[in-house]
């Protein structure tokens, strides 16, 4: 059985905070199953950390993909 969950945004925002260009990647596989970090989990987390930055003040340009 494959499980997978995603790290609180909160530790994730504190490994990317200091970056210009961030790349948030999914699998469209087993992850996306579980809703962990598929192709639609990768594009809200981009999202949020676009609204983040923004709030935050910083510049950061953040591309979400996915692989299938």
């Amino acid at each position: 059985m494959i499980v997978g969950s995603q790290k609180p945004f909160p530790e994730i925002w504190e490994m990317v905070r200091g970056f210009k260009k961030v790349l948030v990647f999914g699998c469209n596989t087993c992850v996306a199953i579980c809703h962990a970090g598929g192709g639609k989990e990768a594009e809200i987390l981009a999202t949020m950390l676009r609204m983040k930055a923004t709030e935050e003040g910083g510049a950061m340009e953040i591309t979400d993909l996915a692989v299938q």
